[in-house]
């Protein structure tokens, strides 16, 4: 089997199929100093993850800057190197996603790693042609994703199983994080799904990869052709998550990359699956016009409050993209008869941004209980 190192390197590498696992070639990447534009992109990121990790208190408990053991219920790194059945499952943007299985407990999980042809990475070579810098660029995105999911509970949220990095010597600064020590930890909690993985290697680069709840992408083809019941569900699901994301413990966030391949099914509920792409802070304003919320079809002129934020824009921009992406497809489509009237008004306050999250899960709440009572089915006018 391959080492931890080896299997890193494997789910770096650009082709699985010519792939050497040893750690050579993709991760030995230029160690020419960073241009000065490079540099103040990295120095950019790092603040924000550190600003993150501040506000969540994954920094000081688990991140990339601890330097205490891990709990002794946890698995070592030697969890890797026994993998097995590991296969590619999609990439995008940013991330190329793999799939294997524990032995331990056959169960399958989630690999995500920075997918080195990928949009974010070929960019930003073609503006700065620094592999190395422009590698360490995208995977400062899957550490705020796993410093997220770390420090988000919601059942609509993929658990993270682990994540693994290097720790520099004299902390992440984007001048000396070429070098790490020789030690390296690596642990998965797989009980509760939650943990962290985080190792060293003398290699010259930062190698980041986090384990995650396996889950089955949306395919809205397939979906139209599911049950009434099981659509609604998924309305439902996302009408909670949104809620919790317009009141999490780090404020109102946005879901910047907010379309159905963000989302997979697991074991019947839905759940999000990237959050390298999201807003913590509502934009800030100075007259109304900065608030301004547009999309293809439609644009809504939101206020600026006297604090210089646009209030309620993360909320509404989530909750827009839900109805045009989700709930117009999902919840008219056969419908009960006598719901219908029901679930077109919540299309219409969702599609109108009439409705908060609070307004919408509320309406679907009323809506699972007229179905699930046999309400809907007496010959009276349905009230939400």
């Amino acid at each position: 089997m391959p080492s931890p190192e080896a299997l890193i390197a494997w789910l770096a590498a650009p082709a699985l199929v010519t792939v050497a696992l040893v750690l050579s070639g993709f991760w030995q990447l230029s160690d020419s100093p960073l241009p000065p534009s490079l540099r103040r992109e990295l120095e950019r990121r790092r603040q924000d993850l550190s600003r993150l990790e501040a506000a969540t208190g994954v920094g000081a408990q688990a991140g990339p800057f601890t330097r205490g053991r891990a709990p002794p219920d946890l698995l070592g790194c030697a969890a890797l190197k026994d993998l097995t059945g590991v296969s590619l499952v999609g990439s995008g943007i940013t991330k190329r996603v793999l799939r294997a299985t524990l032995p331990s407990s056959g169960e399958a999980i989630a690999l995500k790693s920075v997918y080195w042809t990928g949009h974010d990475v070929s960019r930003c070579m073609q503006r700065h042609g620094h592999p190395g810098g422009c590698y360490r660029l995208a995977a400062y995105k899957l550490l705020q994703e796993a410093v997220l999911m770390q420090s988000l509970d919601h059942p609509g949220i993929v658990k993270a199983c682990s994540r693994y990095w290097p720790r520099a010597k004299e902390g992440w600064r984007a001048s000396n994080a070429n070098r790490f020590d020789d030690s390296a930890e690596c642990f998965i909690n797989n009980p509760g799904l939650q943990g962290q993985c985080y190792g060293s290697s003398s290699t010259s680069e930062m190698k980041v990869v986090t384990m995650l709840e396996l889950g089955t992408p949306l395919v809205m083809i397939h979906l139209l052709q599911t049950p009434w019941e099981e659509r609604f569900k998924i309305c439902l699901d996302l009408a909670e998550l949104l809620y919790y994301l317009a009141n999490s413990p780090l404020g109102s966030l946005a879901l910047l990359d907010f379309q159905t391949r963000q989302f997979v099914m697991v074991n019947g509920s839905l759940k999000v699956t990237d959050l390298d792409d999201v807003s913590t802070n509502e934009l800030s304003c100075q007259t109304d016009n900065d608030c301004t919320l547009e999309f293809p079809t439609k644009r809504f002129f939101l206020r600026c409050a006297r604090h210089g934020k646009c209030e309620g824009r993360n909320e509404k921009k989530n909750l827009f993209n839900a109805y045009r992406y989700f709930f117009t497809y999902l919840l008219p489509h056969t419908a009960p008869f006598a719901l219908q009237p029901v679930l077109k008004d919540i299309l219409n306050a969702t599609g109108d941004l009439r409705y908060g999250a609070n307004e919408t899960l509320r309406a679907f709440q009323k809506v699972l209980h007229l179905y699930k009572s046999g309400l809907y089915l007496q010959k009276k006018k349905l009230l939400i």
